[in-house]
């Protein structure tokens, strides 16, 4: 859809996946909501995405980054363009996703009719098999930081569909109203990927703004798809580093901090334990330089050789 003045801005980050896009723009072109325009945020692919999107005879508005922005600079890339037309909401959703005609009227309806409201999130299923929930909302463990998709691989079930308060929205797909942004601004880069929705999400409350389950929105993800998978060794690194960042923000005092910190390190023993099992031993590099950047302060992207697969 590409109309001269919608109202709600759909974000898609592209890198190396231009079909998976694509497919989840012709979902998006379903909708029976109409106002929309959906971005496309090339995070510098080296496929031949650009290409690909230029032969395509789909609808969508194409920024090309000039470097791999992540996770978070790729869609601030998106919602500073969003925001410079004057949306009323940005919609982020992850290009390996799939959604159903009325998922987007779904999330836009609750903004429209609570004004404190700044953040809605769909129930998300996987996709192949939507009998299993990715999320059926989440929940955020204050004193020990640490989250949990509800519903995670378990049937759907219809305790999943209360509307509720969250904590956080996943980043997968969350509906913001441009008021939120206006007030706290954009993700936080430092991520670069992982726990950035964990961030916005605490940001926005703090800042008074209400985030809101709606179950009769459906979205359908392929979980990873973008990152190559939960064990790929830069996501692994990503991920370590980031729980590590999101601990030092949102810990009330170094005791506190020191607390989660202990409990995330046994865990993530634990982990490195499993990884070893597999012979994984790019995950566990991974895992050390992660915990070894966040204590250098080092932030934002990061790549190592180690971590890239040989041959």
């Amino acid at each position: 859809m590409n109309i001269s003045n919608p109202d709600l801005y759909i974000i898609l980050v592209n890198w190396n996946k231009p079909n998976l896009t694509l497919d989840c723009i012709k979902s998006i072109n379903e909708s029976s909501y109409k106002e929309y325009k959906t971005v496309v945020v090339d995070n510098y692919s080296s496929d031949n995405s650009i290409e690909i999107f230029k032969q395509s005879n789909l609808n969508f508005h194409l920024i090309k980054a000039t470097e791999n922005l992540g996770y978070t600079g790729g869609n601030n890339l998106g919602i500073e363009y969003a925001m410079a037309m004057n949306c009323k909401y940005v919609l982020l959703l992850n290009n390996d996703t799939l959604i159903n005609p009325n998922t987007l009227f779904n999330l836009v309806a609750p903004l429209n009719k609570d004004v404190s409201i700044g953040i809605t999130q769909p129930k998300i299923f996987f996709y192949p098999d939507s009998s299993l929930i990715w999320s059926g909302s989440t929940k955020l463990n204050k004193l020990l930081l640490r989250t949990r998709l509800v519903g995670y691989k378990e049937k759907n079930d219809p305790t999943l569909d209360k509307e509720q308060y969250l904590d956080y929205a996943v980043g997968c797909a969350t509906l913001i109203r441009s008021s939120v942004i206006e007030k706290i601004g954009m993700l936080d880069d430092d991520y670069f990927a992982v726990c950035e929705d964990v961030d916005y999400g605490l940001r926005a409350s703090a800042a008074g703004f209400k985030i809101w389950y709606v179950p009769d929105a459906y979205v359908y993800h392929i979980e990873s798809a973008s990152a190559g998978g939960a064990d790929n060794p830069q996501y692994v690194y990503y991920q370590a580093r980031s729980y590590l960042i999101l601990f030092s923000k949102w810990s009330v005092n170094y005791m506190h901090f020191a607390l989660v910190f202990s409990v995330y390190s046994l865990s993530t023993l634990i982990r490195i334990a499993k990884l070893l099992f597999v012979g994984n031993n790019r995950g566990v590099a991974a895992i050390y330089l992660g915990f070894r950047d966040f204590f250098l302060k080092k932030f934002g992207r990061r790549e190592y050789s180690i971590l890239k697969k040989r041959g």
